[in-house]
C-alpha cells in the first residue's frame, strides 16, 4: 500500500535530491516546507503542481505535491486555496490504478480540515466519516482510525456549535 508519505520517495529521487540544493538556485519544496519556508514552499509546490498536471506517469508524484501544497495553504490559512489544491489532491488520488489508500485517507483528513475552516461542516464531517469507512477490511488500522476520527470530529463539533456531539466524540476518542 502506497501513502502520499511512500510518494514522497519519489519525489526526493529528483535530480540532485532535497540535499544538494545550491545557494544561487531555489531550494527544494520539500526542503522549504520542512524547514518552516511555507510562503516559499507554497510557491515552489505551486510551480511544480502545475508543471506535473497531466503528465503522463506523474500522477503519484502530483498527488504528493498538490497535498503538500494544500497543507501549506492552511498554515497559511489560504483556506479557499487550500480546498482547491486538496479537491484536486483527492479527485487524482481516488483516480489512481490501483487506487492508493493511503493517499485518499490522507487527503480526506486535510480537506476536512480546510472545509472545517471554510464552514462546511457537513462536508468536513463526510469526508472525517469517509476516511475511518476506508479501513474497514483493515482492523488494526481502523482502532487507530477510530481515535482520530473522534478527535477531529470533536473538535468540528465544537466549531460547529455542537457541544454535546463534540463531548460524545471527546469522551470515545
Amino acid at each position: 500500500m502506497r501513502s502520499i508519505w511512500t510518494t514522497l520517495g519519489v519525489m526526493l529521487a529528483w535530480p540532485g535530491g532535497v540535499s544538494a540544493v545550491e545557494p544561487e538556485k531555489e531550494p527544494h519544496p520539500l526542503s522549504a516546507f520542512l524547514s518552516g519556508k511555507t510562503e516559499l514552499a507554497e510557491k515552489l509546490w505551486t510551480v511544480e503542481a502545475d508543471r506535473l498536471r497531466g503528465v503522463a506517469g506523474s500522477q503519484e508524484v502530483f498527488v504528493a505535491v498538490t497535498g503538500f501544497l494544500g497543507i501549506s495553504q492552511i498554515l497559511l490559512e489560504k483556506f479557499p486555496d487550500a480546498e482547491k489544491s486538496l479537491r484536486e489532491c483527492y479527485a487524482v488520488a481516488r483516480s489512481l490504478t490501483p487506487p492508493d489508500p493511503g493517499a485518499v485517507a490522507n487527503t480526506e483528513q486535510v480537506l476536512a480540515l480546510a472545509l472545517a475552516h471554510l464552514g462546511q461542516y457537513k462536508q468536513s464531517e463526510e469526508l472525517l466519516i469517509a476516511y475511518w469507512s476506508g479501513s474497514r477490511n483493515q482492523p488494526e488500522e481502523r482502532v487507530r482510525r477510530r481515535k482520530i476520527l473522534m478527535t477531529n470530529l470533536a473538535h468540528l463539533y465544537l466549531a460547529a456549535g455542537r457541544a454535546d456531539d463534540a463531548l460524545w466524540c471527546a469522551e470515545q476518542a
